[in-house]
């Protein structure tokens, strides 16, 4: 699975904990903006918003303002996963089978909302591929959408 999207917070740190992408966190998965711009990921075996689940986080991907390509790559198979920021490997990490991903069919996948605060900012261009992208078609995905999010004004 590979989930790509455009972002652009208001503020990073208000309201604390915002949630630009989530269906469940001990499902699926569910991404959070933590207060000092770190992305944190989550998904488990519980199909619902609780234990068990597997959290990774990477410092420095959200800046107030300023627009953040983000794609995450989940590769089931090998329950290995891959964070890019603007392009660029930037964390990869592994699961234990206890963890996998499970469905939650009873819950909805939310844009610019979840379990903690809503997101304030802007998302753009949210797709979901149910393969696993390569660096070079991250690479791709980001170079595509460069100029129209260095360019995009709200008027």
């Amino acid at each position: 699975m590979t989930l790509i999207f455009w972002a652009k917070p208001s503020n990073v740190a208000l309201p604390s904990r915002q949630n630009p992408i989530c269906k469940a966190y001990g499902a699926e998965l569910c991404i959070t903006m933590e207060p000092n711009g770190q992305l944190s990921y989550f998904h488990g075996s519980a199909g619902t918003n609780n234990s068990p689940y597997f959290g990774w986080g990477t410092a420095g991907i959200f800046e107030s303002n300023i627009w953040v390509h983000v794609a995450i790559v989940r590769d089931n198979i090998n329950r290995k996963m891959y964070l890019y920021k603007n392009g660029k490997l930037v964390n990869a990490a592994t699961w234990p089978s206890a963890y996998d991903p499970s469905s939650s069919a009873s819950y909805n996948f939310l844009i610019g909302a979840g379990y903690v605060n809503r997101f304030y900012g802007f998302i753009d261009d949210v797709r979901i591929y149910s393969t696993v992208f390569t660096q070079a078609k991250i690479q791709q995905q980001y170079a595509e959408g460069l100029k129209a999010h260095q360019n995009l004004a709200v008027k």
